[in-house]
């Protein structure tokens, strides 16, 4: 099993949130509670980053599936 998709949705779904942060800013809606929470996330949260990276780096290390699936597809 692959967690390629997966880690591309979270990709993307970082993207939105950034999206989502320029337009708030672009509508002076900088001074709100969502803005807040998305910045949040976005700016303020390296540690889950990291360890969600780390996470992810090690499924795709241990996981038998995924060594299979990539020497497959070479």
């Amino acid at each position: 099993m692959s967690f390629d998709n997966t880690i591309k949705l979270l990709r993307k779904q970082d993207d939105v949130l950034v999206d989502v942060i320029q337009w708030l800013d672009e509508k002076n809606f900088s001074n709100t509670e969502i803005r807040s929470k998305v910045d949040v996330i976005l700016n303020h949260s390296r540690r889950l980053h990291e360890r969600s990276e780390m996470e992810l780096t090690k499924i795709k290390l241990i996981s038998p599936n995924y060594a299979y699936v990539k020497k497959g597809s070479q």
